[in-house]
This record gives C-alpha cells, structure tokens and sequence, in this order.
C-alpha cells in the first residue's frame, strides 16, 4: 500500500473516532452516521468543506449530509475542529 494511502486510511479511522468522541455525545445517531461518511468522503477525496467568505458553509454541509434541520449551534461547535483538521491535512 502507498504512503499516500496508508495516510489516507489512518485519517479516515481518526475522523472515524472524532466523530465518535466529539458529534455523538451532542447529536442523535443518525446524524453521527450522516456526518461521518461526508467527512471521511472529503478524505477520501481530498477535498476541502464548503467555505463561504472564509467560513465553514454549514447550509451546504447540512444539506450535504441530510440533516438541514439539525444543525444546531452546538453541533456546529463541535462539528468544527474536525472540518478544520481535514482542512490542514489537504495538500496545499
């Protein structure tokens, strides 16, 4: 396996368990399991979370995985600091 994969993959699993640690004591259960495929997907696609005038988009990400609705202020709080990490992680 490639360097770039094995990076890929133990990222993956640390997205893995934030969400675990940080989304699921604050969300119900199926909005961790909507939220952890779209941040593992932005891995898995090197691509970076919807930003608007410098700042996270949270309507284009809500509506990305399903829970519009749901988007509290906490969750955003927490939702963050992994939307930031995934940011630093991309290649520049």
């Amino acid at each position: 396996m490639a360097k770039h994969d094995l990076s890929s993959h133990h990222f993956q699993q640390k997205i893995s368990t934030f969400c675990e640690v940080r989304i699921a004591p604050v969300a119900s259960k199926r909005v961790v399991e909507s939220i952890r495929p779209y941040l593992i997907g932005l891995v898995i696609h090197r691509r970076p979370p919807p930003i608007v005038n410098r700042r996270m988009d949270w309507t284009a990400i809500g509506q990305a995985c399903g829970i519009e609705g749901e988007m509290t202020a906490e969750l955003k709080r927490q939702l963050r600091p992994g939307l930031d990490a995934i940011i630093r992680w991309l290649p520049r």
